[in-house]
């Protein structure tokens, strides 16, 4: 009987949490790549963008190895000349060791932080230091 409850518990409280935070972490990609004008991506990530961020927006919650995968694809299509304020390679780092969503979170404020200003639309401009804080929260 106890294991029916903590099942039920599970699936009403844990679930619906690990569920919010995905779509809060896919919104938060979307809106990221989104924001970033086309020339300060690769080539190939321009012409692949579209399905990628399908491909974010199905993640599944309880596979972070996948989503640390999905969340790569943006630092890595990124030209060097688009991130101002940090290295692509220690973002790539911080993702690898990444052991929650709230790490995650962590390393995509700082993506966001270290874009190059001129590469950014102005509507994803005025509001980068809310999404910095939201993704600092993120799984938390």
């Amino acid at each position: 009987m106890k294991a029916v409850f903590s099942v039920i518990i599970f699936l009403f409280l844990v679930a619906p949490v690990a569920e919010a935070q995905m779509q809060d972490i896919s919104s938060a990609l979307t809106q990221i790549a989104d924001g970033i004008k086309p020339e300060a991506f690769k080539g190939k990530f321009n012409k692949n963008k579209e399905e990628w961020k399908e491909e974010v927006a199905s993640m599944d919650a309880s596979n972070l190895s996948a989503v640390t995968d999905q969340v790569g694809g943006l630092p890595k299509g990124l030209k060097g000349s688009a991130l101002a304020g940090v290295a692509k390679k220690e973002l790539l780092q911080s993702l690898l060791s990444a052991g929650s969503l709230s790490d995650i979170g962590s390393m995509l404020s700082s993506l966001v932080k270290g874009l190059d200003p001129s590469m950014l639309t102005d509507s994803f401009a005025s509001n980068r230091d809310t999404l910095t804080d939201a993704l600092q929260m993120l799984g938390s």
